[in-house]
């Protein structure tokens, strides 16, 4: 399951489980950093519905910084897009996006302060 902090595709532990409504309210904690956050899960008939259709899932802040470090780190791609469960199209759209508006070097700059 990826991560909505460091938006990694990594093994999230389940620490909770509980029935609420029509769907599981699981608690899952990230091997990777230690982020914890709660997932809701239904049936797949109660999810294929017109309005659940193509859906845009949209970047995260963490994913952002993830995808930024990787890239400084010489990561290609292709692997980056592996780790972060999206396309190497996706990746290459979204780091031409954070060059042009100039988001890349201020990421960059975060990331280091963090250091």
């Amino acid at each position: 399951m990826k991560c909505p902090n460091c938006g990694l595709l990594t093994n999230s532990k389940v620490i909770d489980s509980r029935s609420h409504n029509r769907t599981v309210k699981r608690t899952r904690v990230c091997s990777e950093c230690s982020h914890r956050w709660i997932t809701y899960e239904v049936n797949k008939l109660e999810y294929d519905t017109p309005r659940n259709k193509h859906v845009y899932i949209g970047w995260s802040e963490g994913e952002l910084i993830t995808l930024v470090t990787l890239y400084e780190k010489g990561l290609k791609k292709a692997h980056i897009g592996r780790l972060l469960g999206r396309s190497r199209m996706s990746v290459s759209r979204q780091l031409d996006k954070l060059m042009a508006s100039g988001e890349y070097f201020s990421l960059l700059e975060t990331i280091k302060l963090k250091a």
